[in-house]
């Protein structure tokens, strides 16, 4: 990409011009109510390309939505009339579009007339508000953070296209919102997830015709090249356990030596803790919704059982270690001139649990037991590749040495 690189994008009335900043990065400048309007972008110039065709599109609509009316002759009220009147709730000018269409296809204006008597709408003309509203009443029963994704997805569609109906929620649409600069959630094959979700909550609702692939379906996720999951070196374990006390060092420590997840540890309570096994129920695991035993490492068992007392009597939920004292862990193990950890990914302890239990165990279906998934979802996502030993010295450690 020359860093003087341009182009213009025209739709209607409305031009976005395009100009290279280098590094992947595109600036983007148009005019909108009269007033000069502009944006930046990162990605390749086709991406470029697409993010201003949309933006065209919307600026071209709200420019002509103010552009000064004139008086319209009978013959073209009665014409509108009669059209409106065949289309149904069909939005006008889709109608006259599928007329051409017809027309060209066919050769016929009584072949696309008949193509319009026959026509349902596949997505209705519904406000997007509304449906999120009614999504969003299944994430209230489950935990935060199951909700933050589609809370944050879709409530920022609708800040920035309160109008917006579902059925201008076109694979066109859908494409350009997911690319957007300043996206949130962060991944964009997780708010894919959420589209794809919402929409097909909506096609049971009778929003979308039974049998329709809705727009989401039709996106393909984002592949990219397997890397190994971050973990955490045994070095840094033991470090960790001699840094933290309290709730604190309980919660790391479930952690390191069951590979529970970070909401199942802050649902977990004192009463499913035992000497031979970890209980997990289904509504402490509520992403999965199914209860499991994992076994307990001796040394999880010491350290939870040297704890257990005090923490029993200054808590009284019967928590472990609940999720706000999990926010801390982080903090505490990243402070300092010479931090245990100097970032912490998702899953960080979660995967190095199930990396250094597979190097030991030798056993994936044994592992995706004890986690709460699929084998393939273990071998593809969770597990960094070990030698046996250092899965056997892992827990060797966990077991006093």
């Amino acid at each position: 990409m020359a860093a003087n690189e341009s182009f213009a994008v025209k739709y209607g009335e409305t031009e976005v011009k395009v100009y290279a900043r280098g590094d992947e990065r595109w600036s983007l400048n148009w005019r909108q109510l009269g007033k000069r309007k502009s944006s930046t972008f990162r990605g390749s110039k086709k991406e470029a390309d697409k993010r201003a065709r949309a933006i065209a599109m919307e600026a071209s609509r709200i420019n002509l939505g103010l552009q000064p009316a004139r008086l319209a002759s009978k013959v073209e009220v009665d014409v509108l009339e009669r059209l409106t009147a065949l289309i149904g709730e069909r939005e006008l000018s889709l109608a006259v579009s599928d007329l051409e269409s017809g027309v060209a296809k066919a050769g016929s204006w009584k072949l696309a007339i008949q193509h319009l008597h026959t026509y349902r709408p596949d997505v209705a003309d519904v406000p997007i508000d509304g449906l999120y509203h009614r999504f969003m009443v299944r994430y209230d029963k489950l935990e935060t953070t199951s909700a933050h994704n589609p809370r944050k997805e879709l409530s920022a569609v609708i800040a920035a296209h309160p109008d917006l109906l579902l059925s201008g929620v076109t694979q066109e649409f859908l494409e350009v919102w997911l690319d957007r600069g300043d996206p949130a959630p962060l991944y964009y094959n997780t708010r894919l997830i959420v589209w794809r979700n919402f929409l097909s909550r909506c096609r049971d609702w009778g929003y979308i015709s039974e049998g329709v692939k809705h727009v989401a379906d039709k996106i393909p996720k984002r592949r990219k090249d397997f890397a190994s999951p971050p973990i955490i070196s045994i070095d840094q374990m033991e470090r960790g356990l001699d840094l933290l006390k309290g709730a604190h060092l309980a919660g790391f420590a479930v952690a390191c030596f069951s590979g529970l997840r970070p909401s199942e540890i802050g649902r977990l309570k004192w009463a499913d803790v035992k000497k031979d096994y970890i209980y997990v129920r289904a509504e402490t695991s509520k992403k999965v919704k199914a209860e499991r035993y994992v076994p307990m490492q001796p040394k999880l068992w010491a350290i939870l059982k040297g704890v257990r007392k005090e923490l029993e009597k200054k808590s009284k939920t019967g928590l472990v270690c609940s999720k706000f004292q999990w926010i801390k862990i982080s903090r505490h193990l990243r402070a300092g001139k010479k931090p245990v950890l100097e970032s912490w990914p998702m899953d960080l302890l979660r995967h190095s649990y199930i990396s250094y239990r597979l190097a030991q165990t030798a056993s994936i279906s044994q592992v995706a037991d004890e986690a709460g998934n699929s084998p393939d979802v273990i071998r593809d996502h969770y597990r960094r590749p070990l030698k046996r030993e250092t899965g056997e010295k892992w827990f060797a450690l966990a077991e006093g040495k």
